[in-house]
């Protein structure tokens, strides 16, 4: 095994080809992969491959939302947000393929409690009770709110389909207010509508985030459902 202690790469590790980089008091160390090398074909191996893969599926999607990508890149700016979001939902997601309990954002956020929460191939319907003033939010600084949600299919119509997919929206902002309910409705496309009725398990996911005049995100929920 060789080290290198001065690497152009940076930091890896991982495997590249028959290359497998390790990281160690600050070192990289390199090796070749053995040949003889077997993925495990136990039940256990190949439902912990399945685990990842799908964990950096929905790991995907979150990152390509650029408020949630902001706010796990300030969670922990020594690993990147992807990386972060894999580690944080790996736990959560069964290997068959269902989203569970995974995260939209990390560590904890404010509580909500809804009185309304629909979802349907046309729209999402939201209507989240008055936050108060006990969150930590400042309105002086904060001074709209935006609803995020993730939609996780599964159990596709057609056999040959993908077995997951994935609907992204985000409603307009709108002004935040601590004393009223939040009222938010977003329409869903006709081509996000027509992937919705291309399957039979939904499960929807969402995040409230605040923003200050500049559109950034100063606070979040935690993530919750439409169970």
């Amino acid at each position: 095994m060789a080290s290198l202690s001065q690497s152009v790469l940076g930091r890896v590790s991982g495997r590249v080809g028959d290359l497998v980089f390790r990281l160690k008091d600050g070192l990289n160390y390199i090796s070749v992969r053995p040949r003889s090398f077997m993925p495990g074909t136990d039940q256990a191996s190949i439902d912990r491959r399945e685990k990842f893969r799908f964990a950096g599926k929905l790991a995907a999607v979150i990152n390509d939302i650029p408020d949630l990508q902001s706010v796990w890149e300030n969670h922990d700016p020594s690993n990147t947000p992807y990386r972060n979001m894999v580690k944080q939902n790996y736990p959560y997601v069964d290997p068959a393929g269902t989203a569970g309990s995974f995260k939209l954002v990390p560590g904890n956020g404010f509580g909500t409690t809804t009185t309304l929460l629909t979802v349907s191939p046309a729209e999402i319907q939201a209507e989240i009770d008055p936050l108060g003033t006990n969150k930590g939010i400042d309105t002086a600084e904060e001074v709209s709110a935006k609803l995020i949600s993730m939609i996780c299919l599964s159990n596709p119509v057609d056999i040959y389909s993908p077995k997951n997919e994935f609907i992204k929206v985000q409603s307009e902002e709108i002004p935040l207010q601590l004393a009223s309910a939040l009222v938010f409705s977003i329409p869903l496309m006709d081509q996000e509508s027509d992937l919705y009725n291309a399957y039979q398990a939904r499960d929807a996911y969402f995040v409230l985030v605040t923003l200050d005049a500049d559109g950034n995100v100063i606070h979040f929920s935690n993530t919750f459902r439409n169970i």
